[in-house]
């Protein structure tokens, strides 16, 4: 049997999903094509869902990496809004990784209540990772607008891929990044000074 790690049996999951499809995806076919022992899965997961929700995880994050304190300190207003949008974009091609969360949703919805309080830390996660980028690049905002435009962008992307899976030629994703990219530019500012101007 080969040696394991947590990075080869992602990347064996997510070949035997695209083969077979998620709901047939077992732990004993991930663990053959991958070569290993079923129980060499189990030393890091204690379940299929557990693995899937780990490949989900650590790719769908668009903003965990582009909110870290050193890199935003580092980075102009500019190059962290093109690589927010470059990311966007980028989420909107992880065909697997769309279909795996959305099929994990289906299940956390079905009463696996381990995986629905996984999920709702994972958008807290997202969410508060998105509200630190727009509270780095715009000032003076109240911190409920800043949630809630937060909130917005991560069901948006949700939104998108999901219309992308059921067709892939219902959205322009080209144009969908263009319009996240004027947002991040210069549209959350004028929405967000709009709303300042309301509450003085």
């Amino acid at each position: 049997m080969a040696k394991c790690s947590k990075e080869h049996l992602i990347l064996t999951a997510k070949k035997v999903i695209s083969e077979k499809g998620i709901a047939k995806a077992s732990l004993r076919q991930i663990a053959t094509a991958a070569g290993v022992s079923t129980g060499a899965i189990y030393h890091y997961y204690p379940n299929r869902e557990a693995l899937f929700y780990d490949i989900m995880s650590s790719s769908l994050s668009v903003t965990s990496q582009v909110a870290d304190d050193k890199h935003l300190d580092t980075t102009s207003r500019e190059d962290i809004c093109k690589e927010i949008h470059e990311n966007i974009v980028d989420r909107f091609s992880k065909v697997e990784e769309n279909r795996i969360q959305f099929f994990l949703l289906k299940e956390a919805l079905q009463n696996n209540l381990d995986l629905k309080d996984n999920f709702v830390d994972k958008y807290e996660e997202w969410i508060s990772k998105t509200q630190k980028l727009i509270e780095h690049l715009y000032t003076e905002i109240d911190p409920q607008h800043e949630r809630a435009i937060a909130s917005l962008l991560i069901g948006a992307i949700d939104g998108i891929a999901l219309q992308l899976m059921l067709n892939e030629d219902s959205v322009d994703v080209d144009a969908v990044g263009d319009i996240y990219k004027y947002l991040l530019d210069e549209g959350f500012s004028n929405i967000l000074n709009y709303f300042n101007q309301v509450q003085v």
